[in-house]
Protein backbone atom coordinates (compact mmCIF):
# COMPACT_ATOMS: atom_id res chain seq x y z
CA UNK A 1 0.00 0.00 0.00
CA UNK A 2 0.92 3.64 -0.49
CA UNK A 3 1.98 5.69 2.39
CA UNK A 4 -1.36 7.46 3.80
CA UNK A 5 -2.78 8.37 7.19
CA UNK A 6 -3.53 6.31 10.28
CA UNK A 7 -6.82 6.23 8.78
CA UNK A 8 -5.79 4.63 5.63
CA UNK A 9 -3.59 1.90 8.06
CA UNK A 10 -6.55 1.09 9.98
CA UNK A 11 -8.91 0.38 6.86
CA UNK A 12 -5.97 -1.86 5.77
CA UNK A 13 -5.98 -3.50 8.76
CA UNK A 14 -10.17 -3.65 9.09
CA UNK A 15 -9.79 -1.47 12.57
CA UNK A 16 -13.67 -0.60 12.40
CA UNK A 17 -13.17 0.87 15.81
CA UNK A 18 -9.62 2.90 15.11
CA UNK A 19 -11.61 4.59 12.02
CA UNK A 20 -14.71 5.66 13.56
CA UNK A 21 -12.51 6.98 16.44
CA UNK A 22 -10.04 8.86 13.68
CA UNK A 23 -13.37 10.29 12.29
CA UNK A 24 -14.97 11.49 14.94
CA UNK A 25 -11.51 13.31 15.62
CA UNK A 26 -11.88 14.93 12.78
CA UNK A 27 -10.30 12.41 9.98
CA UNK A 28 -10.64 13.42 6.36
CA UNK A 29 -12.09 10.37 4.81
CA UNK A 30 -11.03 11.54 1.25
CA UNK A 31 -7.61 12.12 1.91
CA UNK A 32 -5.24 9.92 -0.60
CA UNK A 33 -2.12 8.25 0.02
CA UNK A 34 0.75 8.66 -2.36
CA UNK A 35 -1.03 6.37 -4.82
CA UNK A 36 -3.96 8.43 -4.97
CA UNK A 37 -6.31 6.07 -2.44
CA UNK A 38 -8.77 6.93 -0.28
CA UNK A 39 -9.18 4.94 3.21
CA UNK A 40 -12.15 3.42 2.06
CA UNK A 41 -10.30 2.26 -1.45
CA UNK A 42 -7.57 0.36 0.71
CA UNK A 43 -10.35 -0.96 2.53
CA UNK A 44 -11.98 -2.36 -0.77
CA UNK A 45 -8.90 -3.69 -1.86
CA UNK A 46 -8.18 -5.81 1.24
CA UNK A 47 -12.15 -7.00 1.40
CA UNK A 48 -12.65 -4.66 4.96
CA UNK A 49 -16.03 -4.97 4.43
CA UNK A 50 -16.93 -3.76 7.73
CA UNK A 51 -14.53 -0.68 6.92
CA UNK A 52 -16.22 0.35 4.19
CA UNK A 53 -20.15 0.29 5.62
CA UNK A 54 -18.58 2.33 8.79
CA UNK A 55 -16.70 4.55 6.83
CA UNK A 56 -20.31 5.45 4.43
CA UNK A 57 -19.98 3.36 1.52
Amino acid sequence: MGLGTALHKAAELGKVDVDNFLVNEGANKGVKDANGRTPIDCARMLNQWRVIEALGE
